[in-house]
């Protein structure tokens, strides 16, 4: 009896290392075949694995059509703005837009973004008016966000407002109140939380700037505020850009360069010179336009811009034979592309920013060292009433494949337009981002009142969260004082002796961005200033600081190890139930198996190879002879 266990058990242990044998091929082979293609495998950090999620645009738009809207937008300017946004959505994409009065309305419903999407969007742009009564923004906010309730990891959420006036639902001002104060206790708290950033466009002076600033400050977005309704489509350019990174290709004097990645593209082109309309010009001499083009261009012209899709363009130099703009765009599908870390829409006085771009191949990072050596990674910094900046981004020193470059602390308020660019040769990326930088939280007062001085200090609510606010004051004396809360304000009250001397005022708050500040201002006290401004004051001498990178600890369990010697029951329970396994299709399973596996790495191999030379022969300049020179290119005038 015991001899014949022995042999089975022999026989067992035998039949284990053969199928020990084809597992460890199947799992061998997978590996070796995987970085044979990928020529070496992406290092491992913490931007590589965001990389994994591929997170898909959830863009919502609401639209006023209220009656003020007569005055603020009378030519119905939002019409063509939406075209344009809806024309440049990413295919894929998830989007809806709404129109809002005193009802609020689904023009367009929550889908993914094709031709028919697109289609229905231009239709019902028609149907925006200002025949509102009333300007219902808790209503279209709580229609827009009906299936945002908690965080999503599978969407990027975006919210876009467009309005020119406050809270209004009823003739009752308490009404009105109650409806703004849900906004800011109900809404926001949930939008904030489900992790969608609130985009905001005001149009006009009476507009509740407050609210509108708020909503974008608290959930990072952007606060556009414009007079003039003839900029709404440049507008919506820069909220989309700010909701997607458009993949682009970056633009001189009109002419740009097509590669071998790009699948096919659309060309935004503002151009009001009705005289002249746009046409484009191949890299094989022939030229384009409205009315004449082939059936692989669809074009679309507006009030004051064209959109112009390419399927399949050709490689080589193109150029678009219209006035120059800044906001002119080639928006392209590609299998390269060019991403970055997610960075503000706001930052105050003396922020440092840090940006990190990558380019990424098929959904990964693109890590061959002989391709990446052909790029250079750039930052232009454009700023109001400044002359642009650019500057270098270096390798990263975390992994092999990404760029960095880290701002000293910001000097100057305003808007800032980033743009950030790959370039080889022959292969040009660009991805463009909107940040606008604060320069005071908060206005201080200092009035006189029966033989006593008032310090009303008065944070402004879209960057300070009113909760977390601490203020106190520091006499010359030493003594200290906290001053104390009165609706949106704060105040103390000073001994006139104290007139004419200097106080230190401390402020210590959490951001509408999350982040802890902590403030000090020397002022006197004194009525004379009057109620003024609190300006962050940064010392230029401020050395560029290294690096801010948060590295987190990895938390390392190590596995416990596992008993080398099992017990002698256990291991005879295993033998009597391997011994009822019919091996024999088990390892001809196996066998076929990994002959099929073989044969599809190779043909993955095989198919990743002949990418990989396709983009390197780009890269190499293989396009050069395809360019258009100056001087081929003529100023064709569109036939009559």
């Amino acid at each position: 009896m015991k001899s014949n266990l022995t042999v089975l058990t022999r026989c067992v242990v035998s039949q284990k290392r053969t199928v020990i044998f084809f597992l460890s091929l199947m799992l061998v082979l997978p590996a070796h075949a995987s970085n044979d293609a990928g020529h070496e495998q992406p290092a491992k950090s913490a931007l590589s694995k965001k990389t994994r999620i591929k997170k898909i645009t959830d863009l919502r738009v609401l639209v006023d059509i209220s009656g003020s809207m007569k005055k603020t937008d009378p030519d119905n300017l939002r019409r063509p703005a939406i075209r344009l946004l809806a024309g440049l959505i990413p295919q894929g994409s998830r989007a809806g837009i709404w129109n809002f009065g005193k009802q609020v309305n689904m023009a367009v419903k929550v889908g993914s973004v094709n031709d028919a999407w697109r289609e229905l969007a231009r239709q019902q742009s028609k149907k925006i008016n200002s025949a509102g009564l009333f300007t219902n923004i808790e209503g279209a906010m709580r229609n827009v966000s009906f299936d945002w309730k908690t965080p999503d990891p599978r969407y990027k959420r975006n919210l876009i407002i467009l309005t020119d006036g406050h809270v209004d639902i009823s003739k009752d001002e308490k009404l009105n109140k109650a409806s703004r104060k849900r906004i800011l206790k109900e809404l926001l708290p949930r939008l904030e939380k489900a992790q969608v950033r609130i985009h905001t466009i005001a149009l006009s002076d009476d507009v509740d700037e407050s609210l509108l600033s708020t909503l974008s400050a608290y959930t990072d977005g952007l606060y556009k505020k414009v007079k003039n309704a003839n900029e709404l489509q440049k507008l919506f350019l820069q909220m989309l850009e700010q909701s997607v990174n458009l993949d682009t290709i970056p633009l001189k004097d009109n002419r740009f360069n097509v590669d071998a990645s790009i699948n096919d593209m659309t060309l935004l082109v503002f151009n009001n010179d009705k005289a002249h309309p746009t046409t484009i010009v191949m890299p094989a001499k022939r030229t384009w336009s409205e009315k004449t083009h082939t059936e692989q261009v669809k074009w679309f012209s507006d009030d004051g811009f064209d959109l112009i899709t390419i399927k399949k363009p050709q490689q080589g130099q193109w150029k678009i034979m219209a006035p120059t703009d800044e906001n002119n765009r080639v928006v392209v599908a590609t299998n390269l592309k060019l991403k970055l870390n997610e960075l503000p829409g706001y930052l105050m006085l003396g922020d440092i920013l840090k940006i990190n771009t990558y380019l990424e191949e098929d959904e990964k990072p693109l890590t061959d060292q002989r391709l990446l050596s052909k790029f250079k990674f750039l930052l232009k910094r454009n700023t109001e009433g400044s002359a642009a900046r650019e500057y270098p981004l270096e390798k990263s020193k975390e992994d092999e494949y990404s760029y960095v470059v880290q701002l000293a602390p910001i000097f100057k308020e305003g808007n800032h337009e980033l743009v950030i660019q790959a370039k080889s040769p022959t292969v040009q990326r660009e991805v463009r981002h909107q940040i606008k930088v604060y320069a005071t939280p908060a206005e201080i007062k200092v009035s006189e009142d029966h033989g006593k001085y008032q310090i009303k200090v008065t944070p402004y609510a879209n960057l300070l969260r009113p909760s977390s606010i601490k203020i106190h004051v520091i006499l010359n004396d030493k003594s200290k004082h906290e001053l104390m809360r009165h609706n949106n304000s704060w105040t103390v009250d000073v001994d006139k002796q104290f007139h004419e001397t200097m106080f230190t005022l401390n402020v210590d708050a959490t951001r509408a961005d999350g982040k802890a500040i902590s403030m000090s201002f020397n002022k006197v006290l004194s009525e004379k200033e009057a109620s003024h401004k609190l300006k962050l004051y940064v010392e230029k001498e401020t050395p560029h600081k290294k690096e801010l990178m948060d590295k987190k600890e990895k938390n390392a369990h190590p596995k416990k190890k596992e008993s080398a010697h099992k017990k002698e029951e256990t291991i005879k329970e295993e033998v009597k139930k391997e011994s009822k396994i019919n091996w024999t299709l088990i390892i001809t399973s196996i066998v076929i198996g990994n002959v099929l596996l073989i044969g599809s790495f190779v043909g993955g191999y095989i198919f990743i190879k002949r990418r990989k030379e396709k983009l390197a022969k780009a890269l190499s300049g293989e396009m050069d002879n395809d360019n258009i020179s100056e001087e081929e290119v003529k100023e064709e005038k569109p036939k009559e």
